[in-house]
């Protein structure tokens, strides 16, 4: 999530897309092997292209940390719009096709575009690191809709790689599909600028729980956002022949329909509708949702409380033990997951839902088992040195819903994670892959 910037459209200046003066290499790898995007990878079958090999690529290799270690590290840090940018760019890198960017600096570079910064004879690591952390400093959110375009919303071009772009008055998110399940659920990958990391979001809350969507967005970004694919700058110069391409569809007061209880459909609804192989059970929701929270707890919250803790506990060492965090502070609003606390009651909310929708339902037992299963499976660890401790997401749910879990990041661990009182959690060695059991208590559906 970013406030909206101001691009200069009058500011951009075209940057060639070979290099010129001295030292012509072209970045990270010499341009007369470049692929075209049209092409057919090695080992895909005929009629596939590298859009589909990037499809199956995003699903497959994306990962949370993904820009913060390894190979991928940079010198940057990552927010929505940056991560969307450089999944693109590195995957164009490292299997020579062309990608094109705008940036806020008023240039369009591409991967064979020498850099200004660009210096004869560093390895081609050391260059892909550099230009990766040009664009991640030179990048926004209308940038972004600059280099992608709207598609049909169909399940032809709705595949992972697509790009989720949302603009609102004084706001403004990126995302990227990682995975389309056959019943229309879709995960999606954002970046968070103070972790440094991706993460995956459950898709069909952020379309309606953050008030983001084509219809709900300020005039002039109609046609600028919704869901998008990336340009092929180099075959097709003219937007209106990119495959997929359609202006009007997700914007269209016609997108959505009336449903059969006669309320209308939410624009996450029309999109499900679309983009669904068969239109699922409430039990497979109810096991996408429970999915969902598994790694939203322990993945993606876990990130956030152990990088504020990290950083509470360095303060309470330079400045004394008894040091708090104030409410006003960068650190605390990083730290504090209180936004990610309430997002994930309405999902154990809607989780509820659905659970009190199935009382008549035949198979009501079997789902609802189905459901403990992945919750009391799911094993939360966190602690602090040596020690750790656990929990499952069962127990977790249960205090979330009783208020018990603290956002504070002043706050004990314990008390961020719910564990307290009659809620069981045990010390574990950080390096024992044990599966843990909670003999606390477990939900009552």
């Amino acid at each position: 999530m970013e406030s909206m910037k101001t691009f200069q459209n009058s500011a951009i200046l075209l940057v060639a897309l070979v290099g010129i003066g001295a030292g012509t290499l072209a970045f990270g790898q010499a341009s007369p092997t470049l692929h075209k995007w049209s092409d057919t990878p090695p080992g895909y079958p005929a009629g596939k292209t590298w859009d589909d090999a990037y499809a199956d690529y995003v699903q497959r290799e994306t990962t949370v940390d993904m820009f913060a270690n390894g190979k991928h590290h940079i010198k940057g840090q990552e927010d929505c719009k940056e991560a969307a940018v450089l999944i693109r760019a590195d995957y164009c890198i490292d299997h020579n096709l062309p990608c094109q960017f705008h940036t806020t600096d008023g240039r369009i570079v591409s991967n064979t575009s020498q850099l200004q910064n660009y210096r004869p004879g560093d390895s081609a690591e050391v260059r892909k690191a550099e230009f990766l952390t040009y664009l991640s400093r030179h990048v926004s959110v209308q940038t972004v809709s600059m280099d992608t375009y709207p598609i049909k919303i169909d399940r032809k071009n709705v595949v992972p790689g697509t790009v989720e772009l949302y603009m609102k008055p004084g706001a403004a998110h990126t995302l990227t599909i990682q995975s389309v399940d056959s019943t229309g659920f879709v995960v999606s990958i954002y970046g968070t600028e103070q972790q440094s990391v991706i993460k995956n979001e459950n898709t069909y809350f952020l379309f309606d729980g953050s008030g983001f969507s084509p219809e709900s967005s300020h005039p002039y970004a109609t046609g600028k956002d919704g869901l998008r694919k990336w340009r092929h700058y180099d075959e097709h110069p003219d937007v209106r022949t990119e495959p997929g391409y359609d202006d009007y569809d997700q914007y269209s007061s016609n997108f959505k329909q009336e449903k059969a209880d006669g309320e209308m459909e939410t624009w996450s609804d029309a999109v499900v509708r679309r983009i669904q192989l068969y239109p699922g059970t409430v039990g497979d929701k109810i096991n996408n949702v429970a999915n969902q929270l598994c790694h939203q707890v322990k993945v993606n919250r876990a990130i956030i409380i152990k990088s504020g803790q990290t950083l509470l506990d360095a303060d309470r060492l330079a400045r004394g033990p008894n040091y708090t965090m104030s409410p006003k502070s960068v650190e605390y609003d990083q730290s504090s997951t209180f936004s990610r606390d309430e997002r994930l009651k309405g999902d154990v909310k809607y989780l509820d839902d659905l659970l009190a929708s199935i009382q008549d339902d035949p198979d009501r037992d079997v789902i609802i088992s189905e459901k403990d299963d992945i919750l009391q499976n799911c094993t939360i660890r966190f602690g602090n040195g040596d020690v750790s401790q656990r929990m499952t997401l069962a127990d977790f749910v249960d205090a979330l819903r009783a208020g018990e879990v603290f956002s504070d990041p002043n706050a004990t661990l314990a008390q961020k994670w719910g564990a307290t009182g009659e809620r069981f959690y045990s010390p574990l060695e950080a390096d024992n892959n044990e599966v843990a059991s909670s003999s606390g208590r477990r939900s009552s559906h």
